[in-house]
């Protein structure tokens, strides 16, 4: 688990879930963070500590890397052409960089992740957080969320990943609505499958 995510952070999230699966009305299922770890369930557990290591993991980060690292890249190259010089004459730190931003870019571009909807900017920390808050309620209901009559994801559902997020950081972006949507509308486990991206070990 990333230890940028403090116990605090942990038990808030416990508790915000045990609200959303309706095993209490109020703000504080969980009295203490040593509670938490005695009491949790298996589901709330690994719930708790996969939302605290996406929130947490570089890997939704490495569009944007790459991004940059292709910017850098093409500069190299201006820079090499202006001073004349093959790749053979480059400064080694700037050979070194230059294969450290190829890995970087080539592990993006190899990264298979969900594609946003109607063109809106990618998310991936929040869609992939309402996946793994879903999958909670499907361990304890054997369903997913019930879909509101518009198709849309129902109230509970948003506010709870919406609270999650701010629990964990309120200052990174997020679309609750459109991911729990995005989710519902073709579901999938988060629990054991291969293809779902491994962050780390926790």
């Amino acid at each position: 688990m990333n230890t940028s995510v403090t116990n605090r952070q942990l038990l808030d999230v416990a508790n915000r879930l045990a609200k959303f699966l309706n095993d209490t009305s109020g703000d504080e299922y969980f009295s203490s963070y040593s509670d938490f770890r005695e009491r949790a369930n298996l589901s709330i557990s690994r719930t708790c500590l996969w939302c605290a290591d996406v929130w947490s993991s570089d890997y939704f980060h490495l569009h944007h890397l790459a991004k940059e690292g292709e910017k850098l890249l093409a500069a190299i190259e201006l820079f090499s052409n202006a001073l004349g010089a093959s790749q053979a004459q480059l400064p080694g730190t700037i050979l070194q960089a230059k294969e450290e931003l190829q890995l970087i870019v080539e592990q993006a571009n190899s990264t298979q992740l969900p594609k946003a909807e109607n063109g809106r900017p990618k998310s991936y920390r929040s869609r992939y957080l309402a996946a793994v808050i879903a999958n909670c309620y499907f361990d304890k209901f054997q369903r997913w969320p019930d879909k509101t009559k518009s198709g849309k994801a129902p109230h509970q559902y948003v506010t709870c990943v919406e609270d999650i997020c701010t629990i964990l950081d309120p200052r990174k972006e997020r679309a609750s609505s459109d991911s729990c949507t995005e989710f519902l509308k073709k579901p999938w486990q988060t629990w054991g499958v291969k293809e779902i991206p491994r962050l780390k070990n926790m």
